[in-house]
């Protein structure tokens, strides 16, 4: 057995310099020879291994149920009925729907993804309603505030998903979406409290996610300037 007389590391025979500090290994005694089996692989081979998302839906949606199970187990032990422990219920389920509903499909599917999120939405929204006496604000207020949640994210859906979209493109897109999201919710608000639109706040961030968008769109259209920004921000 050899060592290294720079580190002092101890050397295996097959050793032609130390892995340590690679000083060559000159031993008179036992001069080196290329090994006829080397101790370690030529090549590494890189094995991916696939990962069983149904089993993770299965175990995650287990710590889902047991939460759910003792809320609805409390609260009829208590007040021999069902009532706030639906609401923990509800908000599990729509968990389920967002995160883990999608692991079980094999294609990503985005635009069912956002229809079964708006389903989930609805569903436990008009939950609370019903819980709380009247559909009144429900139809008024919270189904327009979805349905027009639901077109945004089916807008951005389609963009993201065009590739010949340039990404700043993308951006000024959703920039606007943003803006046009925030006077179309104000609009359901003062139409459900004042029964008429009054115009305030979401004007003021139209106007903001319009000047982005500009912003953006016009960055995509100078190259000079994107390479310039590339360089400052080292990207």
């Amino acid at each position: 057995m050899s060592y290294c007389v720079n580190c002092g590391v101890e050397l295996a025979n097959t050793e032609k310099s130390c892995p340590l500090c690679n000083t060559p290994v000159i031993n008179p005694v036992s001069p080196w020879k290329e090994p006829e089996k080397k101790p370690y692989p030529e090549r590494i081979d890189n094995i991916m291994k696939k990962i069983d998302f149904k089993f993770g839906v299965r175990l995650a949606s287990l710590l889902l149920i047991l939460p759910a199970a003792v809320t609805v187990l409390c609260n009829i032990a208590v007040n021999r009925k069902l009532d706030w422990s639906l609401y923990v219920v509800g908000a599990l389920a729509c968990l389920f729907v967002y995160v883990l509903l999608p692991l079980l499909f094999k294609r990503h599917r985005p635009y069912l993804f956002v229809v079964m999120n708006t389903v989930a939405t609805s569903v436990y929204v008009a939950m609370i309603a019903w819980l709380n006496g009247g559909f009144n604000w429900y139809f008024e207020l919270a189904a327009p505030v979805i349905c027009i949640t639901f077109a945004a994210a089916m807008i951005l859906t389609f963009v993201y998903g065009k590739k010949n979209v340039a990404p700043l493109h993308k951006v000024a897109t959703t920039s606007l979406v943003i803006g046009a999201v925030a006077v179309a919710v104000e609009t359901a608000v003062d139409l459900f409290v004042f029964e008429k639109v009054l115009f305030h706040w979401s004007l003021y961030v139209m106007i903001v996610c319009a000047v982005f968008a500009a912003a953006f769109a016009l960055l995509q259209s100078k190259r000079q300037w994107k390479e310039e920004i590339r360089k400052r921000l080292f990207y």
